[in-house]
């Protein structure tokens, strides 16, 4: 509603918004003679943009009068539901750089293309890309996941794949997608690594080289390790 607090005869009011691209407005409404007061219009254009909620003004003047301003939020109807599907409930560590594949599903269609960043809750298990496309038209794509061979000895972990939906042609996060988790068990067994310092040595020699024995389990309790010469 447009109103004025004084004057009886007809006045146009012209009205601007800051967005012609979020707010659709008329140039101007005319409050009649003998009123106080008009209705106005204001239509929040229907895009096709993955946005956040933003504010908007408008401006509104006319002769005579002290100019007037207002704000609207514009709150998006793009923005879908994004959830991950990972294919596979446990995977080796030593499965390699397929070891499975994610699903990344939104709710609806959308004509535009949705970028959503993506994360592992643990990268010495599992590697996921830093971010996937849903293409325009589209309402899911599948990218591999890569296990993370470290050889060492290590207890199951259970790792999360975490998602976060980005505006259109921005990296401003507005929502973050349903996760999914999966298993990387181990592949690895007790070892021992045997490193010399030189691999030629003369005759003759004490100390000849140096060696270290390296073992990749735990280092909480002692380990003796026997060693013998060919």
């Amino acid at each position: 509603t447009v109103a004025r607090d004084a004057g009886t005869n007809a006045v146009a009011v012209q009205i601007v918004a800051s967005s012609s691209s979020q707010l659709s407005v008329p140039a101007s409404v005319m409050i009649p003679a003998g009123s106080n007061s008009v209705g106005l219009t204001i239509t929040a254009v229907d895009d096709t943009l993955v946005e956040a909620v933003a504010e908007y003004s408008l401006s509104l003047s006319a002769s005579g009068h002290v100019p007037a301003g207002g704000l609207v939020s514009v709150q998006d109807n793009d923005l879908p539901l994004v959830t991950i599907d990972v294919a596979a409930d446990s995977v080796s560590e030593g499965a390699g750089p397929q070891a499975t594949l994610a699903t990344i599903t939104r709710s609806f269609v959308g004509a535009r293309p949705l970028v959503v960043a993506l994360q592992s809750s643990d990268t010495n298990a599992l590697l996921v890309p830093a971010q996937v496309t849903i293409p325009a038209g589209a309402l899911a794509v599948s990218v591999p996941l890569a296990a993370v061979d470290n050889a060492l000895v290590n207890p199951t972990r259970k790792v999360d794949v975490l998602g976060y939906v980005q505006a259109t042609g921005l990296n401003t996060v507005l929502a973050e997608a349903v996760s999914d988790s999966l298993f990387v068990t181990d592949d690895d067994g007790p070892s021992l690594k045997v490193t010399l310092a030189s691999d030629l040595v003369a005759e003759g020699l004490n100390p000849a080289t140096t060696g270290t024995v390296t073992r990749n389990t735990g280092t909480n309790g002692v380990l003796v390790v026997s060693l013998a010469s060919s």
